[in-house]
């Protein structure tokens, strides 16, 4: 667990920053965590399932998590930017780009799930009764 992520003579921009800084933090976490959990898929779809149309999503999926990937390094490192905002302009360039990344990163995972169901699926043919 980390430590205490407010403080009290925290401002609200150094609130929001910090919040946003680890709300990327989570989502890049989980999405490393997904590209070792797509990396298992695969090897088991090479081995068991053997479908070129799951191999093929499969690769799309490492693709396109690789791309959310770097989009959310890359805005995190910006970030560090939005401590010289002092503008409300600046202000909701930073809350646009965050909602936008936040969006990328759910509808990501909204394609990773359906996935996800026909994999399981396709692997309830190979248990056994």
């Amino acid at each position: 667990m980390r430590g205490k992520l407010f403080y009290s003579h925290d401002n609200d921009s150094q609130i929001m920053i910090r919040k946003d800084k680890e709300e990327v933090e989570n989502w890049t976490n989980h999405l490393e965590f997904i590209n070792n959990e797509l990396n298992f898929f695969i090897k088991i779809e090479s081995q068991l399932i053997k479908d070129p149309v799951i191999s093929k999503e499969l690769n799309d999926l490492r693709r396109k998590n690789a791309i959310a990937l770097k989009d959310l390094y890359r805005y995190d490192v910006s970030l560090g930017n939005r401590t010289e905002c002092d503008t409300v302009d600046c202000d909701t360039f930073f809350l646009s780009n965050h909602e936008k990344s936040r969006k990328i990163y759910l509808g990501f995972l909204e394609i990773l799930q359906s996935f996800k169901i026909t994999f399981y699926s396709k692997m309830l043919i190979y248990t056994r009764l």
